[in-house]
């Protein structure tokens, strides 16, 4: 065994690795990747690099054909056409890769030989299923990360709880078995966020994360500017659409439910502000705050509907609103005719109407205002 447990074979690791580098934008950086991987090449059983490079990068092809027939079969290019989506330049190397233990890299690596290693050593030794290589703190510190970088990298890792547990949920450096990626369907990455999509979509339990020193990522590759921090919303919110089906749109429909009442809130004190009548302010509120929810619905909770015709959705949507408000109603009504306690208490019957009237609001926009099957791409 090597220094890291891992059994070795007449001086190799026992081993087949591909090695994915998604997006290499000129020909120096291909040419000094490629002569830091020959020292592994000795180490490994059987190792291959594929790098995906943009397809009118200049020169690329040329220098590749110059390579010997040997160094061609195991440094493989793989072209991205022009106008293909970056996202999914790290999967179109996982496709063309052949060998058991898959590593991305979307960062530069110093030791390629050293720290590939210590990436899939958790796996060789079956003491995880998904490992994630990152900073160790004292190159975080060394980078002088500020503040403001601090704390979204923290917010990103809470908001990525519910599906994994790490430090660092959007790691440019990671490792996992082939085999693992039969689970895999509906592959699609938001941003650098390759390695949470693929640890949600196939279903994978074991995540492990290991601390690379040496690891040179820069400042502006992990800072968080607005785009970013966007990007990662978009993506955690189509991760949880994608696990946890219904109770995920429930609770972004109630959350948008819950802003329409601050919206009624303000709309009917800015209107009685203004002198109208409270009838008007009322009716006014209320219009203002169903079409904000209308709003909201339809480009987050169900933005997967927004090809259908506007007007018709908001008739429906209108119409399953006044549904739940009689729902409301009737729950109401009936909890405090027919309870001691909700009759003392009709706040807590309110409540219990409010739920009921939300849950069926709930299903009819779900399933008659904002069907899957109204858009081609759901």
């Amino acid at each position: 065994m090597n220094s890291l447990g891992v059994p070795m074979t007449q001086g190799a690791l026992a081993c087949r690795v591909s090695l994915i580098v998604p997006i290499c934008r000129d020909i120096k950086s291909i040419s000094e990747l490629f002569e830091s991987l020959q020292e592994l090449r000795m180490d490994l059983d059987s190792f291959e690099c594929l790098v995906v490079a943009q397809n009118n990068l200049d020169g690329t092809k040329e220098w590749w054909k110059g390579l010997s027939p040997v160094d061609k079969d195991w440094f493989r290019l793989v072209s991205l056409q022009d106008g293909a989506n970056r996202d999914l330049a790290a999967f179109h190397g996982i496709q063309n890769s052949r060998y058991e233990i898959l590593v991305v890299s979307q960062t530069i690596l110093s030791n390629p030989r050293k720290q590939i290693t210590e990436l899939i050593s958790p796996l060789y030794q079956n003491r995880s299923d998904f490992v994630m290589g990152s900073f160790q703190e004292q190159n975080i510190e060394k980078e002088r990360l500020g503040l403001y970088e601090r704390f979204h990298r923290a917010l990103a890792a809470l908001l990525a709880r519910p599906f994994v547990r790490a430090r660092d949920p959007m790691p440019r450096f990671f490792a996992f078995r082939r085999i693992d990626l039969e689970r895999t369907v509906d592959f699609k990455p938001h941003g650098q966020n390759v390695a949470l999509e693929l640890i949600v979509k196939s279903k994978i339990k074991r995540v492990s994360e290991v601390f690379i020193f040496d690891l040179h990522e820069t400042v502006q590759e992990r800072k968080f500017g607005i785009k970013k921090q966007l990007e990662h919303l978009r993506h955690l919110r189509h991760l949880a659409n994608y696990k946890y089906g219904n109770l995920s749109f429930f609770l972004q429909f109630g959350l948008v439910g819950l802003s329409g009442t601050f919206v009624n809130l303000i709309s009917l004190t800015l209107l009685m502000m203004l002198g109208v009548s409270l009838h008007w302010a009322v009716g006014l509120a209320i219009w203002v705050s169903m079409t904000t929810n209308f709003a909201l619905n339809r480009f987050i909770t169900f933005n997967y509907a927004t090809e259908a015709k506007l007007w018709r959705q908001y008739l429906g949507f209108a119409a399953a609103s006044s549904v739940g408000a009689l729902v409301n109603y009737f729950v109401t009504i009936q909890l405090t005719q027919h309870f001691a306690l909700m009759k003392t208490i009709p706040q807590l019957a309110a409540v219990c109407g409010i739920l009921a009237g939300m849950f069926i609001n709930f299903l009819s926009n779900r399933y008659l205002v904002f069907p899957a099957s109204s858009c081609k791409s759901s």
